[in-house]
C-alpha cells in the first residue's frame, strides 16, 4: 500500500476506483475508521459503494481509506491524537493526495475528526456521514450502565474476567482495552456470546490488531488525547451549514449523541439500524450500503443541478 509522507507523520492509505473515467473529476470519498481499527474496517464496503446517477448509470467515485497515526500501518505520533490535530492530519493528506471537495464516512471517533474537520474546513467539504459516533461535547460521559441489555454484558465480561464498573464515565475506552487485554491474553476463546452483544469486537481474532491497541495507549498520551472534547461549541455546530446524515444502530450506547444533533437541527437525514448496537457498518453493511448510497446519490444530484 502507498504511503504519504507528511509533516509528523507517515500515513498508509489506499484509492478504490469506481467507473474511472478519463477526464472526468471523480466524486473524492474520503472514510475514517474508529479507534483500535485500521482501514480494513471500511475495506469491503468502499469496493461495494457503487453509486448510481437518476438514469441508473454509475457515477464516478474515487474512495480513499486510510490509518489513522498510530493505526495500522501508520506511523505513531509522540502527542496529538485529539481529534484537533488529527482533523488538522486528515487536511493535509487531502491536500497530499490533491483531492478536491470531499464526501466524508466516519465511525465512531472518526466522526469527531470529521465534525472538526467540517467546522475547521467548509471549503474542503461536500457532505458528512456520522456512524454511531459519540460527540463528547454533547453526551460528555458515555457509562456502561446506560448500555443496552447492561445486566447481561456485564455477567458476559465477568466471564472473561473484565469487571467495569456500571458508574465508569468512560465506558468505551475502558472497554476496547480490557478485550484487547483478554484477546493478547486469548482468554475470550469462548465468548461467542459477548461477540453477540458487542455486535462485533474490533479486535475479533486479530492479536497483531489488539496488541498495537495496548501499545499505542501505553507508550503515548493518546488515551488522554482521545478523551479530549471536541474543539467545537453547540451554538457553532447549530450553525454548521452542511448536508449531514446520522446512521446509528438502535442499541447504540451513543444514541445520546445522535439526539441532541437532531435537537440542534442542520441534520439532513437520519436512520436507526434495527437490533444492532455500535459496528453495525461490519454486522449490517448492506443496510449501511443502502441508506449512505441513497443519501450521497441525493447530495451529488443537487449539486450537479440535476431535476427530478
Amino acid at each position: 500500500m502507498p504511503i504519504a509522507t507528511l509533516e509528523n507523520c507517515k500515513i498508509n492509505y489506499i484509492q478504490i476506483n469506481h467507473n474511472n473515467i478519463k477526464d472526468q473529476q471523480p466524486e473524492d470519498i474520503v472514510m475514517i475508521h474508529g479507534l483500535a481499527t485500521n482501514l480494513a474496517f471500511w475495506y469491503n464496503i468502499a469496493n461495494q459503494l457503487n453509486l448510481k446517477d437518476t438514469q441508473g448509470k454509475q457515477i464516478n467515485t474515487r474512495i480513499t481509506l486510510f490509518d489513522l497515526p498510530g493505526h495500522g500501518r501508520s506511523s505513531m505520533l509522540q502527542s496529538g491524537y485529539n481529534c484537533d490535530n488529527m482533523s488538522s492530519i486528515l487536511s493535509e493528506l487531502i491536500e497530499y493526495l490533491n483531492l478536491k471537495k470531499i464526501h466524508l464516512i466516519t465511525h465512531s471517533f472518526g466522526g469527531s475528526i470529521g465534525l472538526t474537520f467540517a467546522h475547521k474546513y467548509p471549503e474542503k467539504i461536500k457532505s458528512l456521514v456520522l456512524a454511531d459516533v459519540r460527540l463528547k461535547i454533547l453526551q460528555p460521559q458515555q457509562l456502561l450502565s446506560n448500555w443496552h441489555n447492561w445486566e447481561i454484558l456485564d455477567q458476559q465480561l465477568r466471564q472473561i474476567n473484565i469487571n467495569i464498573s456500571p458508574d465508569e464515565s468512560e465506558a468505551g475506552f475502558q472497554l476496547l482495552t480490557e478485550i484487547a487485554k483478554s484477546q493478547v491474553n486469548q482468554q475470550n476463546n469462548s465468548s461467542v456470546e459477548l461477540k453477540n452483544n458487542l455486535d462485533l469486537l474490533p479486535f475479533q481474532q486479530n492479536i497483531h490488531t489488539a496488541k498495537k491497541w495496548l501499545n499505542l495507549i501505553e507508550t503515548t498520551p493518546a488515551m488522554i488525547e482521545f478523551k479530549q472534547p471536541e474543539p467545537i461549541t453547540e451554538s457553532e455546530l447549530q450553525h454548521l451549514k452542511l448536508p449531514t446524515f446520522l446512521i446509528y444502530g438502535a442499541n447504540s450506547p451513543n444514541l445520546i449523541t445522535k439526539i441532541k444533533l437532531e435537537q440542534l437541527g442542520n441534520i439532513t437525514n437520519s436512520y436507526i439500524v434495527e437490533k444492532a448496537g455500535h459496528f453495525f457498518p461490519l454486522s449490517k453493511p448492506h443496510i449501511f450500503l443502502n441508506q449512505t448510497s441513497q443519501f450521497l446519490e441525493k447530495i451529488i444530484k443537487i449539486e450537479s443541478n440535476i431535476p427530478d
